[in-house]
């Protein structure tokens, strides 16, 4: 009788967080193989999963000021290469002596030196999961396009034509990764597990729900000014991940504070993201083209949005068009103007809004982690 392959996925988050991660480790137990895990969390056991028999903890990048600095000069200097030796060195606490695995599969372009250093001379085969495309991930702020970018491209176009297999969140990302590793990339985009939930009644009152990240970058401000030119049947509810005490989070505050419809509520944990986002009408988003990834990922939010059974409200996220053409459960704006998208939220009835989160209810069954499982199998087997 062979011996089960062993996987190890390695992942620059805490698992128990991190839907993406997470979902592929889920798909990985279900799979005849036995999986190691790397990751930032501190424990798995509460995952309840029967395959992972081993855990190993990802240290912090940085550890001090001294070094922070020191690698940010290694950066300046453009002195990859020794940066890359310490890529490969630091990052695991009791790390694996003497480990042997079948395939590897990595969700962040950092950890491949660390990856082809646990691979060594085997035949390991390397799966990565481009969740962004590195080279643009945070190109509106000048320091990282300064210290970062450059270092992010080299490890782009130097690992990305090694590794086996890799997959992306969106077509566009596809296609970029495509141009630089000359191989295949798998469009897997980040959709939620399937909920049995049926859409909420659309009562007098339409109800928008935002939830996710509010950095400056994301404009959650325009979200705002677009509550000044819906009618007065619409009422928005923001969850997002800050506790508003920087300089941009107090301006949020404040802008939400001064209109009485639009409501800033505590964050959801991600477990509970669906089932509260049921109790809406609408799922909103408007992304600006601020970035890259911004304008052409495909936000883990519209799949939760649809398994939350809502209409989608969507700006400036150019491959959400293809859902929302697919499965008619929305409205699109190419941009994220807020005067178009307020005007295509002002002219839906009450009626249309019922056939919308109808459509999603429908979406929800195809647009669902469980029907991506067999793709990602067929994938990673080798």
């Amino acid at each position: 009788m062979n011996a089960r392959k062993r996987y190890l996925l390695v992942t620059n988050s805490e698992v128990i967080s991190d839907p993406r991660p997470r979902k592929m480790l889920r798909w990985l137990n279900k799979m005849d193989v036995e999986v190691s895990v790397v990751s930032k969390d501190s424990d798995l056991s509460s995952l309840e999963l029967d395959n992972v028999k081993k855990h190993y903890k990802l240290k912090r990048f940085s550890s001090s000021k001294i070094k922070s600095a020191w690698l940010a000069l290694l950066l300046l200097l453009r002195q990859y290469k020794i940066f890359e030796r310490y890529l490969k060195k630091f990052p695991i606490f009791n790390p694996p002596v003497n480990e042997k695995w079948d395939v590897i599969i990595s969700s962040d372009i950092l950890l491949l030196p660390l990856v082809f250093e646990l691979k060594g001379e085997c035949e390991t085969r390397v799966v990565l999961d481009a969740r962004e495309f590195y080279p643009r991930q945070f190109e509106h702020n000048f320091v990282w396009r300064l210290i970062q970018k450059p270092i992010m491209t080299w490890l782009t176009y130097s690992y990305t034509p090694k590794v086996d297999k890799l997959f992306s969140v969106s077509r566009k990302l596809c296609e970029e990764y495509r141009k630089i590793s000359h191989k295949e990339v798998y469009f897997l985009p980040s959709y939620a597990n399937y909920h049995d939930l049926e859409p909420a009644n659309t009562g007098e009152i339409i109800k928008l729900i935002h939830h996710g990240h509010s950095g400056a970058n994301r404009k959650i401000e325009d979200m705002i000014y677009l509550m000044d030119k819906l009618d007065d049947r619409f009422i928005l509810d923001m969850y997002l991940m800050s506790d508003y005490s920087d300089e941009y989070g107090r301006f949020i505050a404040d802008l939400a504070k001064s209109r009485k419809n639009v409501n800033l509520l505590p964050p959801i944990e991600s477990k509970e993201l669906i089932s509260v986002g049921n109790k809406y009408d609408i799922g909103l988003c408007m992304f600006p083209d601020t970035t890259f990834n911004l304008k052409y990922s495909l936000s883990n939010k519209i799949f939760e949005f649809v398994q939350s059974r809502l209409c989608l409200a969507i700006g400036g996220i150019v491959e959400s068009h293809y859902i929302i053409d697919e499965f008619n459960n929305g409205i699109y704006s190419a941009s994220a103007d807020v005067e178009t998208l307020s005007a295509k939220i002002n002219s839906l009835t009450y009626d249309d809004i019922k056939v919308l989160k109808r459509n999603s209810h429908h979406a929800a069954k195809v647009l669902c982690a469980e029907e991506q499982f067999s793709s990602f199998k067929n994938v990673v087997e080798f």
